[in-house]
């Protein structure tokens, strides 16, 4: 069944054609990426599909039995509501009769003896039975938990920009749909969490069309790529890796078609050198093709990427850290750290958000001090760092004026001068481009500017933080064939799984306590070698299993217990609520931050731990029912 078809749909922003005429369309349960560069109109489209924007012309057809669900970029969500007040307002039906049922049932409790609200709710009952809503309520729970948003009794207010989007993403799970529309669905997400995101939308059989720059997500989701280029759109079947193949197949053929017309190109140009005058009906329209062939050839020229960077000589002494230790206040970040770079270093850093990844790099570059050890450094060290924040550009000036305000010309790696205007063509940004001001970027190309910036320092040693943020498809292809090509020592901190297989060569990993543990090979290799070194851990049984066959039969203590879970889980989140906002509030004073945070992280985990044992407590209820 074909739940979406585009016919011949055209769009365009201040005179500018995103794209023109294109044509596709998604099937049920197709899983399908939507890819191209910044400002090709990706998250365009999806505001086109869901009916936000209409498109200037053609048509977008919508079976009747497509139930829609939306992610934005920038979720707008409802103010003055919870979370979980979020999660059910404006929803589908099911979602609806959750929220009156729940409603009644609390309303009951305060009145007990209306025979109304008694009647209401024996109704209620019986449609969440029709409908098997029992574990909807559960369900929403687990999801919230999973995307790390445990507060369901705060409002949506006081979220930070990670949390709405995360509540954003829980919802369009949640809500009954045969068509999910994700714009960058892996966004402030973790590397856990991203592989319970993977798994979920793939076992799942709703269609889904998705823009996203995690290549290793997207490669394992997808079964189909549409690509916007120039103004056009390519169909791809199957996954990332077959539309790299495909594409690459498709640039060879150009390229062949680019060299036939670069001969024929100087063919007519030595007939337009011969001093035509063009008098002639024959001959003015010779001139016309001349003209636009030479504007194609111009244009087909961007394709190119030649990446032979600048890099200063690095000598024999690279770089040495010896015994180093760094702390804050009581969290160890490196404990008695030693290694010797050498100079073929490739290394992808990994470990969870806040553990210390980062300042592994600001120790190398030399901005953070060790509080014990030390690190030497050779005399023909030349870091360059890309930041997570990236360096600060001038908002006021254009892209031109950023890179020649530096440097004329460039050396490559060969020798041969550069001018500024090329390399900022190699770094996809065209001609017509590079006299915007800086501050009219987006963040994309922001980022894009930042890194080619510290790769015309010609650094040896070239230090990345999280380097795949924000940053497009061919933006990301451009960084790899650099890479492919660079020869210095390479440090990356990242948590894209498709960069780390590509570009490094060994993995360290941040454990607490601030040691790091070194594996050879990529991130898969990495992977399957933890698989190796997990302890076989014997199952424990569940207090279910262990109750043998008088599982479902509920007893007075279960009974007890489920009313003092009732009881004990909104007293828990309050106490996360009230540390939350002391955390918020505990300025400079890390010693009372670190017990503020030590406080809360004990919290969160009794409070799931409770959430587990009330969810087995209600399943075993509702199967004695």
């Amino acid at each position: 069944m074909n739940l979406i078809a585009a016919e011949k749909i055209s769009k365009a922003y201040n005179e500018q054609n995103l794209f023109q005429e294109i044509t596709f369309g998604v099937e049920q349960g197709e899983k399908v990426s939507l890819v191209g560069r910044n400002g090709t109109g990706k998250s365009t489209l999806l505001k086109l599909i869901a009916g936000q924007e209409v498109p200037d012309s053609g048509k977008i057809m919508r079976n009747q039995q497509c139930k829609m669900e939306y992610l934005e970029q920038n979720p707008r969500l409802v103010p003055g509501l919870t979370v979980m007040e979020q999660i059910f307002h404006d929803g589908s039906h099911e979602l609806d009769v959750v929220k009156e049922y729940t409603t009644a049932l609390v309303d009951l409790e305060q009145d007990p003896e209306d025979h109304e609200l008694q009647q209401k709710l024996h109704d209620l009952t019986g449609k969440m039975e029709r409908l098997q809503l029992w574990n909807l309520e559960e369900e929403v729970k687990s999801i919230l938990n999973r995307l790390g948003i445990r507060e369901y009794h705060r409002e949506v207010d006081t979220l930070s920009g990670g949390q709405r989007r995360r509540l954003a993403l829980a919802r369009v799970l949640i809500r009954p749909a045969n068509l999910l529309l994700l714009d960058e669905p892996t966004n402030h997400l973790d590397l856990d969490t991203i592989l319970w995101l993977e798994k979920t939308l793939k076992k799942r059989k709703t269609a889904l069309i998705m823009v996203t720059h995690d290549r290793e997500f997207l490669n394992r989701i997808s079964d189909k790529i549409l690509e916007l280029e120039g103004t056009k759109i390519y169909a791809h079947a199957g996954d990332f890796s077959t539309y790299l193949q495909n594409k690459e197949e498709r640039l060879r053929t150009d390229q062949t078609r680019r060299q036939k017309e670069e001969a024929l190109y100087r063919q007519e140009l030595d007939w337009m050198r011969s001093g035509v005058q063009g008098r002639g009906t024959k001959q003015a329209a010779r001139i016309e093709r001349f003209r636009a062939l030479e504007e194609g050839l111009e244009r087909s020229s961007e394709l190119d990427m030649d990446m032979a960077f600048p890099m200063k000589r690095l000598g024999k002494k690279t770089i040495e850290m010896k015994h180093v230790h760094k702390a804050y206040g009581q969290l160890r970040v490196l404990e008695d750290f030693s290694y010797l770079f050498n100079r073929y270093d490739r290394i992808g850093i990994v470990g969870k958000n806040g553990i210390g990844k980062s300042t592994l790099l600001k120790l190398i570059e030399g901005s953070l001090q060790p509080d014990q050890g030390e690190i030497i450094r050779g005399e023909t060290l030349s870091i360059g760092f890309l930041t997570q924040q990236s360096e600060k550009l001038d908002d006021e000036i254009t892209l031109y004026e950023t890179i020649s305000s530096r440097w004329s010309f460039i050396p490559d790696s060969r020798g041969v001068e550069v001018t500024a205007a090329k390399w900022l063509e190699r770094f996809l940004f065209p001609r017509e481009k590079q006299q915007t001001k800086v501050g009219k970027l987006s963040g994309g190309e922001k980022r894009r500017l930042a890194l080619l910036l510290v790769l015309l320092e010609g650094p040896n040693i070239l230090l990345l933080d999280e380097p795949t943020n924000d940053l497009d498809l061919d933006t990301l292809l451009v960084l790899d064939a650099f890479l492919d090509q660079y020869p210095g020592i390479l440090v990356a901190v990242s948590h894209d799984r498709f960069f780390l297989n590509k570009n490094v060569d060994a993995v360290f990993e941040f454990l607490d306590g601030g040691l790091v543990k070194r594996y050879g090979g990529n991130f898969d290799a990495y992977m399957a070698k933890k698989q190796t070194l997990k302890p076989e851990m014997k199952k424990k049984s569940t207090p279910l299993e262990q109750m043998g066959d008088k599982k479902n039969k509920i007893s007075y203590g279960d009974k007890k217990r489920f009313q003092e879970l009732d009881e004990i889980i909104p007293t828990l989140e309050e106490e996360i609520l009230r540390l939350d906002a002391e955390l918020q509030g505990g300025g400079d004073d890390f010693n009372l931050l670190q017990e503020l945070h030590e406080q809360l992280e004990s919290k969160k985990a009794s409070l799931e731990d409770h959430y587990e044992e009330w969810t087995d407590l209600a399943e075993k209820m509702e199967g004695n029912a």
